[in-house]
């Protein structure tokens, strides 16, 4: 996994299903985030998956996004793990929505 980074990343939480699996957002960053997930993930390297985002925060609805699998990997107590890269937002609101998301974690 390389950890060059071209953008800061900031600690984050909200709920996700990626193609209806149920996991965590962490790390949020400009062009993508870690997901997290205990169950097990069928998805390879180069997959785009269709991704819903719930943040814990009720004062914006939940949003969606495609993202591309860049890595996996199988973290301590059988978390499962991947890194998306954001390929595409479904709407503008809906990149407005990640932005502020992100500039929430980022303050």
């Amino acid at each position: 996994m390389n950890n060059d980074r071209i953008n800061n990343r900031y600690s984050s939480y909200a709920k996700i299903l990626m193609d209806g699996l149920p996991g965590y957002m962490r790390d949020i960053s400009s062009d993508g985030f870690k997901y997290v997930t205990i169950l097990p993930m069928t998805v390879l390297k180069g997959d785009v998956k269709q991704i819903t985002i719930i943040p814990q925060d009720t004062s914006f609805d939940s949003f969606q996004l495609s993202g591309e699998i860049r890595w996996i990997k199988e973290e301590s107590e059988g978390f499962q793990v991947c890194g998306i890269r954001i390929t595409e937002f479904k709407s503008d609101q809906y990149k407005n929505s990640y932005k502020e998301l992100q500039n929430r974690f980022s303050s």
